[in-house]
């Protein structure tokens, strides 16, 4: 059996003699170089952010936002309603300092 083994080995390296290179054929890395250039020099389908391109979508954005900011509805009446509801609250809870939290001691024993 090891004998089969030995000689089936020997036949595979002895056929391994008898390979040539293999040669490519004549022009060949010219003509897969200018593919390869082609391919590099065409432009590729997709979407590409150039420089000019990204200006002008700034551009459209700053435009947008300043519109918006300048033509927002401005509601008088809603500023006055909560300035009255303020005051309201002022004088219904009798809210004088504006941080609640510094309250004197003294004040609340009078008012009591």
């Amino acid at each position: 059996m090891k004998q089969d083994v030995t000689s089936s080995v020997e036949k595979v390296l002895n056929s391994l003699d008898q390979v040539k290179r293999v040669s490519a054929p004549p022009y060949f890395y010219t003509r897969l170089r200018t593919r390869m250039e082609a391919a590099h020099s065409r432009p590729q389908n997709g979407f590409f952010l150039q420089p000019a391109f990204t200006l002008l979508v700034l551009l459209f954005l700053l435009v947008i936002n300043v519109s918006l900011l300048f033509n927002q509805p401005t509601a008088p009446d809603q500023k006055w309603a909560e300035a009255e509801e303020q005051t309201q609250w002022r004088t219904e809870y009798a809210l004088q300092e504006s941080i609640p939290y510094q309250e004197n001691p003294i004040e609340w024993a009078v008012v009591k």
